[in-house]
This record gives C-alpha cells, structure tokens and sequence, in this order.
C-alpha cells in the first residue's frame, strides 16, 4: 500500500476530502510555478533572439562599409592606372608620327636620289648607245654589245643577290662565268685596243657562192617527228610528163626528201542499241544488250577514256575545259556527267591493280617518302560539303620505278603512313618530319632506316647566311661537296656497291669534318650565334643519326628532292582545277597520280599505258600474275 492511501486510514470522509482539496490546492501552486518558469524562457529566448537579430544587422552595415570603401579604392587605382595607360599611348602615339615622318621624309630623299642615278644612268646609256650606233662597228663589238644588253634582261637570281649582299665576293673569273657561252673564247681577242683594230681591219671571209642545191635539207636524216612515218617514194605520186628527163648526178637520179606533216581531225558518233528481253526454253530469259561497253556504267570506248583520263590527270585540264574542248568537236556533255563517269572508271581500274600494286611497293627496300596537301570536299555531319586542306602521301621506289601515292582520309599524322612503314624492311629517305622520325634506328623498329635530306640541311644554312656567313658558308661548301662526289658517281654510271665504296671512301672524311664542326658549338651552347644559326647547327644535330644512313646503302640519295618533285601534278591540279570534289574523287586522284609518275619513272607515254592497262583489264579476267604484269615497270609493249 502506498504513502498516500496509509493516510486515509483511521479518517472519515470530511477529513478525506479536505485532505485531498489540500494536496490539490498544493498541486496547483506547483504547477503556477511551472508555468511561471516557462514564461520566463520564453521571454528570455525572445530577448536573445532580438540581440542576435541586432547584431546581425550591426554586422552587415559594417561589412557594407567595407566593401564600398574597397570598391571605391579599387576604382580609383583603376582609374590611375587606364591614366597612365592612355599617356602611354599618347606619347607611343607621338613618338610613331615622328618616326613616321623622318621615315617618309628620307624614303622620299632616297627616292630622289635613286631617281637623279637612274636618270643619269639613263642619259649615259643614251649617249653611249648614240656614240655606238655612229660608229661603225666591227663583228666582235657587234656580239660584245648584244651580250651586254643580254646581260641586262636576264640579271642575277635573287638568290645570287642574297648570297652578294651577305658579303660574298665576287671575282672578275666568276662574273665571266655568268656571260653566255663562248664569251671566253672571244673575249682573249677583245681584250685589248691591238685585237679590236686587227678585227676591224681584218677582211671578213667572202661566203663561198653554193649551189641551190646544196641548201636543201634531206629530211630523211633527221629524226622523224611519228612514230611511224610514212615515206612516198618517187614513183607513187609522180609521173615524169612526156619528153621529160630527171636530173642525175654521177648517172644516177639525184633526190632528196622534204617532210609534210598532216594532222587528221578526231570526230565522234553515238550508237543506240535498241534492246529487248528474250526467253530460251531451258536456259531462262536474258536482254539483247550488245556487249560493247568496256565497264559498267561507263558509255565511252576505249579511245575516249583514254582522252579524257589523259587530258585530266597528265595535262591537268579541268572538267570544264575538256567539255568545251568535246562540245567543239560534237560531242556535248556537261561537266558533272563527265565527272561521274571518269569516277566509274577509276574505280574500276583502282580495285583491279590496288592490291598488286601495293604488294610491289611493300616489297621494295628502298623508298623515298613526302606528303604534300590538297584542297578536298569532305562532307560534315549536317550533309554539307566543305573544301578543306587535305593531304596526299607519294612513296617512290627508285630500284623498282614505281610510285604509290595513299589518300588516307587526308590526315597528316603517322595512322595515315603507319600501314606501310610498320611492315617495312629496309631504307627511307625523308626530310626532318616528326611522323618519319618515330622509324629511326632504335630497338622498336630495328628493320627500319631513315635517312635524313641533305637539300633541307643545306637550306637551314642558306636561311642564315645573312646572319653568319661565314659559318653558313662552310656548311654549304661541305654539303656541295658531298653532292659533287655523287654527281662524279653518277657521271661515271657506278652501280650501287661502287658509290658506296667512294662514300666510304671520300665522303665520311667530310662527314666527320661536319660532326666536329657542330659539336664543337653545341658544347658551349652555341654562345654567341644568332637565332637562324642556331636553329641550323640543331638541326643538323637532330638529323645526324639519319644523315649517317648514306653510308650503309649506294641506293640511297642524298636529298628527299626526287620525293618532291613527283607531287608536281597535284600541285598542277590544285593551280588548274582549284579543288577535288569529294574523298572519293581523292582515293581516284592518288591512283591516277600514281600512274603518271609510275609512267615518268619508267619513260612510257601516259596515254599510252593508260589505253593498255584498259584495254588489257577489260579484255579478260586477269589473274594476280597477269596484273602483276600490267605495272609500268613491268609491262612490255
């Protein structure tokens, strides 16, 4: 039993009821005092919660007066600062007008000056020609005078000018040098006032009187113009009139030949089959189409296509052109239409000899290797074309006189060669391009050697003969006399062993000169040398290992210039045609390139291997044998 009811016991009822309204009462006044406390807390959270609210406020106005005095300090420094920039400006401004003027005004004094020289010149050239033409002179005066004025139209290149203002002198035996030939020969017989009296009074040789006869030209001699010329014997065109009689010398009929040439006109014709569709029992249904055309789709013979591929490509006509040309002559046709046709037939000839060709090229150990850019349609996501940079790679195999040119989707970066190179056993010419370099001796890539341009060498020192000529100089002179041990090489027909030997023989010893020469100032960190020198003596540093390459193979040349020359016709092209239409037309341009510098190489007319690789191609279907044979440097006439 609890506290509280052990108190009830022994009470009556009053005394419990005014027990509990006691402890009721009690009750009460603890709770009133609870309440009281309660009020009290919240009076006092409100109090804090203003406090903090005022102090909030006190501190964001404190804040704001920084900032705006901030603001207003950064604007003033800013504002001095665009101050003196604008005084800057104004005196740079001032001191530009100045320059402007002395530059105007001794530009102007020059001139004057150059004008009064030239006009006296003029005036002296005057007189002298004057004087010249009243007197009356002699044969070798005559000839001394037009190789004067010869002289004058053709003067030095600008090169010679460069090499003349970097303070290159010139000799009185050079300056001979440059006059026509056999100015030597006569100029022992000028030189002095003697010779020129003896000239003057010296008879000339009276010319022997000649027979008529002796002026006439047998043009049997000389070599014809055709290939098959056609010669008209007395007897076929001639019949001697009666009581005449023909001329003979030591009692024979005296003849000679004169040559006519005749130029028989193209025409074309344009044949309609009319077809139909026919059934055999037993065999099925088939159409009465003759088979006439050469390749699907395309409605030129043989003759045509090799027309156009041949003016197109080898002589670099545009479309546009070579429709005018065959509008004149019958044949009309817009220039779209041709293009499509002209892509129908590359591709066809493209997919027969891609594969024979590129395994001739791969087979090769001796390449030399260039890119060079295009201007190409290449189509964009949205469905419109646009003309961009584009480039084209040309390898060349000198031993084989075959050349591959790749169109890989116009990129310049090593995806685009790797497919070659990466396969490639053997030697390689190029110049200092990054891509090329990764082939370089090294553990990776232990079948390949690049060999470096000795031309992009050279030239690096030509760059910087204005700035030290004399160092310039000895870098050239010792490259050119590499190129003149090659070039004695050539003359003398050395195979490939012997021009290795004479490399090894006479052309290290410059080789190592070299080394020692830019070693030496690599070393001190080329102190002293102006910014073009020293890009010259590091690059040849960079390409020293390649450059060694010479020295392993006779087949390799010494300069990447052959390389360059064979992307001649695409330059052409861009120069005539301005563009190739699409990706498409540019894996068609690189073939046919690869055909005209592959016919180049191996001294075949163009149009010639053009109509028989057609003609051959359509005739059968050729194995990879026969197509192996169908290459310019293997196919036979």
């Amino acid at each position: 039993m609890s506290e509280k009811s052990s108190t009830f016991v022994g009470m009556n009822d009053e005394m419990k009821l005014r027990l509990a309204y006691a402890e009721i009462a009690r009750l009460k006044d603890d709770l009133a005092t609870v309440n009281r406390g309660q009020v009290d807390l919240v009076a006092h959270d409100k109090a804090m919660r203003a406090d903090f609210e005022r102090q909030r406020q006190e501190d964001r106005q404190f804040y704001k007066e920084q900032m705006d005095n901030l603001k207003e300090f950064y604007v003033q420094q800013m504002k001095e600062q665009a101050d003196r920039h604008k005084e800057e400006l104004r005196q740079l401004r001032e001191d530009n007008k100045g320059n402007i003027r002395r530059l105007t005004i001794d530009s102007k004094n020059h001139q004057t000056a150059s004008d009064n020289y030239i006009a006296s010149l003029n005036q002296r050239i005057t007189e002298l020609t004057n004087t010249l033409q009243s007197t009356q002179l002699s044969e070798t005066e005559a000839k001394w005078l037009a190789r004067y004025r010869h002289r004058q139209q053709f003067k030095k290149s600008a090169e010679q000018k460069r090499l003349l203002k970097s303070g290159q002198q010139v000799s009185r035996e050079e300056e001979k040098d440059e006059w026509p030939d056999g100015a030597d020969t006569e100029s022992d017989s000028t030189s002095s006032p003697q010779a020129t009296q003896d000239a003057a009074v010296t008879p000339k040789k009276s010319k022997k009187s000649l027979d008529k006869r002796s002026t006439r030209t047998d043009y049997q001699k000389n070599k014809p113009y055709t290939v098959n010329p056609i010669y008209h014997k007395l007897g076929d065109y001639f019949t001697l009139p009666e009581g005449g009689r023909f001329v003979r010398r030591k009692g024979e009929i005296e003849t000679w030949w004169y040559r006519e040439l005749i130029r028989i006109p193209e025409h074309y014709e344009e044949h309609f089959y009319e077809v139909a569709s026919f059934y055999v029992p037993g065999k099925g249904s088939a159409v009465t189409r003759p088979n006439t055309r050469l390749i699907k789709g395309c409605p030129f013979d043989l003759e045509l296509i090799t027309y156009v591929l041949t003016e197109h490509f080898a002589y670099n006509t545009p479309f546009t052109r070579i429709v005018e040309k065959l509008s004149h002559m019958g044949l009309n046709m817009n220039d779209k239409t041709l293009g499509i046709i002209v892509h129908k037939i590359i591709t066809h000839i493209r997919k027969e000899m891609k594969e024979v060709w590129e395994n001739t090229i791969k087979k090769a150990h001796n390449w030399m290797l260039d890119e060079t850019p295009g201007l190409v349609g290449v189509k964009q996501e949205n469905g419109i074309r646009k003309y961009l940079k584009r480039y084209f790679w040309g390898i060349k195999a000198n031993v084989q006189k075959l050349v591959w040119f790749i169109y890989e989707h116009g990129s310049r970066g090593l995806k685009a060669i790797r497919q070659f190179l990466d396969n490639f056993i053997g030697f390689f010419t190029t110049d200092g391009y990054v891509v090329y370099k990764v082939y370089e001796d090294d553990d990776e890539h232990p079948d390949q050697h690049r060999s470096a341009c000795l031309t992009h060498i050279r030239r690096k020192f030509v760059e910087s003969l204005e700035e030290n000529h004399e160092l310039s100089m000895w870098f050239i002179d010792e490259i050119g006399k590499l190129f003149g041990i090659e070039h004695d090489c050539k003359k003398a027909k050395y195979t490939a062993e012997q021009i290795l030997a004479e490399r090894l023989k006479r052309s290290k010893r410059i080789m190592d000169r070299i080394k020692e020469k830019f070693e030496r100032y690599a070393k001190v960190n080329y102190k002293g040398l102006g910014t073009l020198t020293k890009k010259a003596l590091k690059y040849i540093k960079t390409e020293w290992p390649a450059m060694q390459t010479i020295l392993q193979d006779g087949n390799l040349e010494l300069s990447n210039n052959l390389a360059e020359q064979m992307m001649r016709h695409i330059k052409m092209n861009l120069k005539n045609c301005l563009n190739i239409g699409s990706e498409d037309s540019a894996l068609d341009y690189a073939f046919m390139y690869s055909v005209l510098e592959s016919c180049g190489m191996n001294k075949l007319s163009p149009g010639w291997y053009i109509k028989e690789l057609v003609a051959r191609l359509t005739a059968k279907q050729c194995n990879y044998v026969e197509k192996e044979a169908l290459l310019p440097c293997y196919i036979k006439k």
